[in-house]
């Protein structure tokens, strides 16, 4: 675990109570707590002067068996860390070789253009998807942006190059769009209605 993510669980339980430090640690439900998190609640009570007490038994709730980044989470994970991104690049990257070409004249800064975008794209998608791997703060709604996004400009980006006089065939525009529309609403669907997701990330 990253150095980053210790201080923010350190800072979150400077925030709360001595009683409600106390209480969290007696439970020791493992289950909605990190070791990370114990650990920060025994270093705040010392500070604070406060002998830390007997833990009790550990405590697994029914919620356990789904927390953590496995399964079809890490799938997710997976998607938006190399799969997407690669596609995404590799469309960049054809859209660049394609701009060397004469025969394209001024559609090849609206090609660059859209390029660029990709790669904007490309490294979203790769930020949620660490999000979501490392279980930050927010990772959920980081995916949930993304995913709406690539909905929304996929079929816009192909309609405002057919509209400025690209040829790109109907057929491959509405299947495209319709591909990342299914793709991407499932994915929300997902994250909306996952329980791994819920336990995982702390979602009520």
């Amino acid at each position: 675990m990253n150095v980053a993510l210790n201080d923010r669980i350190l800072d979150t339980m400077q925030k709360k109570t001595t009683d409600e430090l106390l209480e969290i640690w007696q439970s020791n439900d493992r289950a909605q707590w990190s070791d990370s998190a114990f650990s920060a609640i025994s270093q705040v009570l010392f500070e604070r002067g406060v002998s830390v007490p007997t833990q009790g038994s550990i405590k697994v709730t029914h919620a356990f068996p789904y927390k953590g980044v496995r399964g079809w989470l890490l799938w997710l994970c997976i998607v938006l860390t190399f799969l997407g991104p690669a596609s995404l690049l590799n469309d960049a990257l054809t859209a660049f070789r394609l701009t060397s070409e004469p025969s394209f004249g001024h559609f090849a800064t609206i090609l660059q253009a859209e390029a660029v975008i990709e790669i904007a794209l490309a490294a979203m998608s790769v930020y949620a998807g660490i999000c979501l791997w490392m279980v930050l703060p927010g990772a959920t709604a980081k995916a949930k942006i993304y995913l709406w996004t690539r909905i929304v400009y996929t079929p816009l980006s192909m309609l405002g190059l057919r509209v400025l006089g690209l040829r790109i065939p109907l057929v491959h525009l509405i299947g495209t769009s319709l591909a990342a529309l299914i793709a991407g609403m499932i994915w929300l669907w997902y994250l909306e209605s996952s329980k791994r997701v819920k336990a995982t990330y702390n979602l009520r």
